[in-house]
């Protein structure tokens, strides 16, 4: 039995977007300055998100507790909130960092770069997902 990958397959992995270009792609396309950075709510918006057929192939790497947390929690997500953070495509604000931002520049980078790792139909899903996200967090009040 041949054990080697398809070439196609190995094109394919080698090329997929990796899930912080997937969730800084939807922040960006959100077009929002400022939102919540409250942990279920947003957990919760991506959980939702993924459980949409349309949106599971971006959401794929994504996995949820059942049952174990208070609310579906999601440690690809949390990781990833934190790499978008440390390097710089969000920030939470001060001084109780219970929002997050992303400024112009780095929605500008985070959508040049965007436009390189998706597929045009990627893109457009990225691009609802992102509509989706501002009408969720926009003048957003968090659950307790």
């Amino acid at each position: 039995m041949d054990t080697e990958a398809n070439p196609v397959d190995q094109e394919m992995l080698i090329n997929k977007p990796a899930i912080d270009d997937v969730i800084a792609g939807i922040i960006a396309h959100s077009k929002l300055d400022i939102f919540s950075s409250n942990r279920k709510d947003l957990h919760t918006f991506f959980r939702n998100l993924k459980a949409d057929p349309e949106f599971d192939e971006l959401l794929m790497d994504v996995v949820f507790s059942k049952g174990a947390d208070l609310f579906q929690f999601s440690r690809t997500l949390e990781n990833t909130l934190v790499r978008l953070q440390l390097g710089g495509l969000i920030y939470a604000k001060n001084p109780e960092y219970n929002k997050y931002g992303m400024t112009p520049e780095a929605r500008a980078k985070t959508l040049e770069k965007a436009k390189k790792r998706f597929s045009v139909p990627q893109m457009k899903t990225l691009e609802k997902a992102g509509r989706s996200f501002s009408k969720k967090f926009s003048g957003h009040t968090p659950t307790a």
